[in-house]
Formats: C-alpha cells, structure tokens, sequence
C-alpha cells in the first residue's frame, strides 16, 4: 500500500515509500504476527465449522425425503443399495420402535 503514496522528496530517486517501509524490520515482525494470528484463528473458525459435520444432514438433506425413506426402509438409502436394486426396487423394511426412539434422540 505504500507503493500508492507518492515521494514528496525527489532527491532520494524513489517514487513511493514501499521500499523504505520493507527495509523496517519492526514492520515485518509486526507484519508477520499479524498474519500468524490470522491465520491462527482461520484454523481456529475451520474446526469449529467442522464440529458441526456431523448434523450437516438437518440443513443439507431433504426433510421430507428423508421422513419418507426412513418410514418405507428404515433408514436414509445409500447411492449403492439404489443402484444395487435398480431393477427391483429396494425392499421395504419399515423402522421399530427403537429406530423411531434412536432418530428423536
């Protein structure tokens, strides 16, 4: 950003300030610290965001699609047991009591 403000003095030969301000080593130590904790505190955001995971399936999946698949199958069907029983369907299994009391808990 120092390259965008212009040199008043012309007899140092420089146009802008960017290089006076890279030769400060408080600045890049300051620079460099800063960037640590940023990036510090993206990893710190990325794992947070990531311990949701594992409800990911109330706002990514459809409800209603997956009331309808647990009620006939008792449980959400994978990509493989459809193409597995592409020519027959799968069959029906409907859930007990237990799999209803384990899907409210």
């Amino acid at each position: 950003q120092a390259s965008l403000v212009p040199r008043l003095a012309e007899h140092s030969g420089q146009q802008h300030y960017q290089p006076d301000l890279e030769d400060m080593e408080e600045l890049s130590e300051m620079r460099q610290e800063l960037m640590d904790r940023v990036q510090n505190i993206m990893n710190k955001a990325n794992e947070y965001r990531n311990s949701f995971d594992n409800y990911a399936y109330l706002w990514v999946d459809d409800r209603n699609e997956f009331m309808r698949q647990f009620l006939l199958y008792n449980h959400v069907l994978t990509t493989e047991e459809i193409e597995a029983h592409a020519d027959e369907g799968v069959p029906e299994s409907p859930p007990t009591l237990a799999q209803f009391k384990e899907q409210i808990d």
